[in-house]
């Protein structure tokens, strides 16, 4: 069954706020990816990053869990739309993952998500993802 990892950049990738030069924080996207290479996960980057920058700039800018890069959401340009971000993680899945794919996401924002989901790490945005987030990501894909 694949599994999907829907990814922010802001806050989770690296601390938030951080000078440009400590963007997509290696030690951040190392613990990512060693969570993720074991249980073949695919990543989809939900973050505005993915209207700024080109996929394959992108895909360079990610390091190492570049290799595991899907594609990105949709955008959902709706300033009335609540939980924009879970929206157009559903969009995606709707038109790009198999039925019977699983999926989470990590993100820094509680507000861009419904309450209570399952199926959502919150990061703390002054630590990025943190080895607490690496564990609860782990746990989560070890479950069938």
């Amino acid at each position: 069954m694949q599994t999907l990892v829907y990814c922010d950049i802001d806050g989770v990738l690296h601390r938030w706020p951080c000078p440009p030069a400590q963007m997509f924080d290696p030690l951040c996207i190392a613990r990512l990816e060693s969570v993720m290479r074991p249980h073949d996960a695919g990543l989809v980057i939900t973050s505005t990053w993915r209207l700024e920058l080109p996929l394959k700039r992108l895909h360079r800018r990610l390091g190492p869990i570049g290799a595991c890069l899907m594609g990105v959401t949709p955008e959902i340009d709706d300033p009335f739309l609540k939980f924009g971000r879970y929206h157009e993680v559903l969009k995606y899945q709707e038109r790009n993952a198999p039925t019977a794919s699983r999926w989470i996401a990590i993100d820094d924002e509680p507000g861009r998500y419904p309450d209570r989901i399952n199926n959502l790490i919150l990061t703390d945005p002054r630590a990025g993802f943190s080895e607490e987030d690496a564990l609860r990501l782990s746990r989560w894909l070890g479950q069938v």
